[in-house]
C-alpha cells in the first residue's frame, strides 16, 4: 500500500479572518455559515473533509434502535453465562482476579475475594428467578392493602415479585445458592481455599 504525501502549500494561502469578515459571518444566516478554514469549500474545492455547517436533526428512532441492540446484546451475554461449565466459570474468575490484582493493585487474596463477589452477581444475573405477579416469591402470600407485592429485577419479563420485608431473606437465599453452585465448581473464598489446601497438605504428609 502506498501513501500520498501531504502537501500543506494549498492551505497556506488562506488569510487569517479579519474583524470585518467575522462581523459579516456573525450577521449571516446560520445555514450559510462555515467553520474556520475547514469550512471554506469554495476557496478550496479539493478539501473533501470540510465540516458540514448544516446541523443534523436528532434521529430519535436511531437512538432507540441502538439502545434496543445494546439491551439485546446484554441479554445474550447473560444467557451465554447461563450455559457456562465449570471451566468457563473458573476462567472468568481467574481473569477477573488477575485484573484486580495487577491493574488495581490489590493483594491476591483481596482480588480473589472481590472476583468471587463478581462471579456471584454474574451467576444471579444468568440464573433469573422470575415469579408470578401479585404473589410473593418468598412467603407465598398475595398482595394485600397493607402488604404490597412489588417486582424486583431489571430484565423485562423476569421480575421476582416480593413483599419489601421478604426481599432480604429471599435475596440471602439466592446468594447462598450462587455460592454453593460456584463452590461445586471450585470457586471458593481465598481463606477457605487456603484452609482446604493446608488440610490436604497435612493429610498427605502424615506417616503411613
Amino acid at each position: 500500500m502506498t501513501y500520498q504525501k501531504f502537501v500543506p502549500r494549498p492551505f497556506m494561502h488562506q488569510a487569517e479572518p479579519t474583524l470585518a469578515s467575522l462581523a459579516t459571518l456573525a450577521a449571516a444566516p446560520p445555514q450559510t455559515r462555515v467553520l474556520g478554514r475547514e469550512g471554506q469549500q469554495n476557496r478550496n474545492p479539493s478539501n473533501t473533509n470540510a465540516l458540514d455547517a448544516t446541523p443534523h436533526p436528532f434521529d430519535e428512532a436511531a437512538v432507540k434502535n441502538r439502545n434496543r441492540h445494546s439491551t439485546s446484546a446484554k441479554v445474550a451475554k447473560v444467557a451465554k453465562a447461563a450455559e457456562w461449565d465449570a471451566a468457563d466459570w473458573r476462567y472468568a474468575f481467574e481473569e477477573r482476579a488477575g485484573i484486580l490484582e495487577y491493574d488495581h493493585g490489590l493483594t491476591r487474596a483481596e482480588a480473589e475475594r472481590q472476583a468471587l463477589g463478581d462471579m456471584i452477581v454474574k451467576w444471579l444475573d444468568s440464573h433469573l428467578a422470575s415469579s408470578r405477579a401479585g404473589l410473593c416469591a418468598w412467603c407465598g402470600k398475595r398482595e394485600s392493602p397493607g402488604a404490597t407485592v412489588v417486582p424486583f429485577g431489571t430484565e423485562p419479563g423476569a421480575h421476582a415479585w416480593l413483599h419489601a420485608t421478604c426481599w432480604p431473606r429471599w435475596y440471602a437465599e439466592r446468594q447462598e445458592a450462587a455460592r454453593n453452585s460456584l463452590r461445586s465448581m471450585g470457586l471458593v473464598p481465598p481463606e477457605e481455599a487456603r484452609t482446604s489446601a493446608h488440610h490436604t497438605a497435612s493429610k498427605n504428609t502424615k506417616p503411613s
